[in-house]
């Protein structure tokens, strides 16, 4: 990725995607800050989200992707920052060694940065770095989207922290994401527990 046109972001803020899911050995209601349904009834794809200072973002879920048999247009955003290694399917597909050498590549940032369903970043320091970077792309008026696989809890936990480092106090980001975006974001304990670490 030397090519890129706006700024590498040092090397540890690159994730690889895993196989890393939920802890399965806890209860699902160990997780959960309150009831939810398993099945979600809305969808995400490339939705607005207002932060602060007239700043957006897009959010989606790698589900809620439209299913036509072109694929994900991988090249839309000027940078793309997901949470969920199913992502990286799409930026596979990018990569020098799979696309021919006479395709140009699009001028757009890929991150891949897949942390564990329903759980936090494992490194909170090393995430914050990445939130700070991301929100620099999107204040400099960069089309960035966030993802994740249902775009939730994870999705969800990067908005109300983006919200966190523009001065928000965490309650109120997870209130205004919860209220402005989808009221399922932010699906555990853990992630809510992130949200306020982050405001100190």
């Amino acid at each position: 990725m030397a090519d890129v046109p706006f700024g590498e972001p040092s090397e540890e803020l690159w994730g690889i995607p895993n196989s890393d899911g939920p802890t399965h050995s806890r209860p699902l209601s160990d997780w959960l800050p309150r009831s939810k349904s398993l099945v979600s009834a809305c969808h995400h794809w490339r939705e607005p989200v207002g932060l602060l200072e007239e700043v957006v973002v897009f959010a989606s879920a790698w589900f809620d992707r439209p299913m036509t048999g072109r694929g994900v247009d991988m090249s839309w955003p000027d940078v793309g920052f997901y949470l969920d290694g199913s992502w990286s399917a799409g930026v596979l597909v990018r990569s020098p060694g799979f696309r021919p050498p006479f395709v140009q590549r699009p001028r757009s940032q890929i991150v891949v940065y897949p942390w564990p369903d329903l759980g936090a970043p494992r490194d909170p320091r090393r995430f914050a770095r990445a939130l700070r970077w991301l929100l620099a792309q999107a204040t400099e008026g960069r089309r960035v989207e966030i993802g994740c696989a249902g775009g939730h809890g994870r999705t969800g936990t990067t908005l109300a922290s983006l919200l966190v480092l523009q001065g928000l106090s965490a309650r109120s980001a997870i209130r205004r994401v919860r209220r402005a975006y989808c009221e399922e974001a932010i699906e555990s304990r853990e992630q809510e527990a992130f949200v306020r670490s982050l405001a100190g």
